[in-house]
């Protein structure tokens, strides 16, 4: 997968992610400048957080700075959520040129990190929700399809269960003709992600998710 920067650049060219204060961190434009303003009304940078008021980077800085987030502004970030932009599960189903797993999870996939009520409210079976809208416009629904086949599949970690879903795409790929097929997962993905993150607030997810997506060599 491509460095972090190389997904938020669209976000950064239309100033809807700018960096944060906190490296290789990236923060949503109008957190920025809600911020900004909280410190020079002397309130040490603490904001209510809103849906649109999210940080951007992987899974294990965010993970190892969320203290250092919650020291530079104290009580804002309390009870916040990492969350992945792009489900690793479906990320696998593209990885038969190059691999998703484990560490990709940890070190690659673009993240955000947001307050847990909005987490609650508005991505907690968001992109279940949109998957399913999704699948059923398709020849075949491969997210079910593949759950059927490979029954044990939760119980293996991230890295055997990409090397499970690139095997199956490849024994898909190989039928005459092929119902499944990498071009056919990646449109697929694409538009559930769209749909997922269609508020205007989570735009910057949208064109991140599509990059992502995208960046994915077929």
């Amino acid at each position: 997968m491509f460095p972090l920067q190389s997904y938020v650049a669209d976000c950064l060219a239309q100033r809807l992610l700018e960096a944060s204060p906190i490296q290789d961190l990236y923060w949503s434009t109008q957190l920025g400048r809600k911020v900004d303003v909280a410190v020079r009304s002397r309130r040490g940078g603490s904001v209510l957080l809103d849906l649109g008021d999210f940080m951007v980077g992987n899974y294990s800085t965010l993970k190892a700075r969320k203290r250092d987030i919650d020291a530079m502004y104290p009580g804002s970030w309390s009870g916040t959520e990492i969350h992945h932009i792009v489900e690793n599960f479906h990320l696998q189903f593209l990885g038969v040129v190059q691999p998703v797993s484990e560490l990709t999870y940890r070190e690659d996939e673009p993240c955000v990190l947001l307050s847990k009520k909005h987490h609650d409210t508005h991505f907690n079976g968001i992109i279940g929700d949109a998957e399913r809208v999704i699948m059923e416009t398709l020849p075949v629904d491969f997210v079910t399809a593949f759950q059927q086949a490979h029954p044990g599949i939760s119980e293996m970690d991230r890295t055997r269960q990409g090397q499970a879903r690139a095997d199956w795409v490849r024994a898909q790929e190989r039928a005459m003709p092929p119902v499944v097929h990498r071009r056919m997962i990646r449109d697929a993905l694409v538009e559930t992600y769209n749909f997922a993150y269609q508020l205007p607030e989570l735009r910057p997810l949208r064109l991140i998710a599509r990059s992502v997506i995208a960046g994915m060599p077929l």
